[in-house]
C-alpha cells in the first residue's frame, strides 16, 4: 500500500487516527459506532439521489429494491447495525411512497383530520406565509445525533376556516405534506413576526414604540 493510499475514504496522511503496521492500516476515527453513522449518512444521501432521479413509476420501484439490497449488503457486511438498517428501510420506503403516489396523481388538495376536525385547504382562507422550527425526533435521527436536540426552520403556510380554526401546513422531502392546527395566540405570534401588514389588517394596528 502506497503511502499515500486513501483508506476508507481518508487519506491516512491527514489522519493522525490511523496507524500503519506491515501494509495493513488500522482506522481507529472511523471504527465501530462512529463508522456505522458515516455509513448511515453515506447510505441516506445515495436514497436520496438515487429516487430523486426516476422517470416512471416502475423505474421507481426498481430503485427502491436496489436501495434496500444495497442496506442489507452494508448490514451483511457489518458496516452498519442491524437498527441502523432497519432505520434506513424504513427512511427508504416512507420517501418511495411519497414519490409513488405523487407519480400516480394523489399530490391534490391539502387534507387533515387534527384532534377530530377535518381540515381542507380548499376550504379555507390561505392567510399568510411564515416559519416555525420544528424539532425532528425519529428513531434514525437518535441514532444519528445521540442526546442532542435537532429540527429545522420551514417556510409554512397559515390557513384559517370559516369557523375561525387555524391550520399551519409545510412541505418536507419529497414534496410530503404536514398540518397543525394551532391557536389564534399562536397564529397572531406568527403573523406579528412574519406578516405584520396581515396582522394588522385582522387584528388592528400595533402601537408604536
Amino acid at each position: 500500500m502506497g503511502a499515500s493510499e486513501v483508506v476508507g475514504g481518508i487519506n491516512p496522511r491527514q489522519q493522525p487516527g490511523v496507524i500503519k503496521l506491515k501494509g495493513f492500516s488500522a482506522n481507529f476515527i472511523l471504527a465501530g459506532e462512529l463508522k456505522g453513522k458515516a455509513e448511515t449518512k453515506f447510505m441516506l444521501k445515495m436514497i436520496d439521489q438515487e429516487l430523486k432521479q426516476f422517470k416512471s413509476v416502475p423505474e421507481l420501484d426498481f430503485t427502491a429494491g436496489y436501495l434496500t439490497g444495497r442496506i442489507k449488503e452494508k448490514n451483511a457486511a457489518g458496516f452498519i447495525t442491524d437498527t441502523q438498517a432497519e432505520q434506513l428501510t424504513k427512511v427508504l420506503y416512507s420517501k418511495y411512497e411519497i414519490l409513488r403516489n405523487l407519480a400516480e396523481g394523489g399530490a391534490g388538495q391539502m387534507k387533515f383530520v387534527i384532534n377530530g376536525m377535518k381540515y381542507d385547504t380548499d376550504k379555507m382562507e390561505r392567510v399568510a406565509t411564515v416559519k416555525k422550527w420544528y424539532k425532528n425526533d425519529s428513531d434514525l435521527t437518535q441514532i444519528m445525533f445521540p442526546g442532542q436536540e435537532v429540527g429545522r426552520t420551514y417556510s409554512c403556510e397559515l390557513w384559517k376556516s370559516e369557523k375561525g380554526n387555524w391550520l399551519l401546513t409545510h412541505e418536507e422531502d419529497f414534496q410530503a405534506k404536514y398540518g397543525e392546527a394551532v391557536g389564534e395566540e399562536e397564529a397572531k405570534e406568527l403573523l406579528m413576526e412574519y406578516a405584520t401588514t396581515v396582522y394588522e389588517r385582522m387584528f388592528g394596528e400595533l402601537p408604536e414604540a
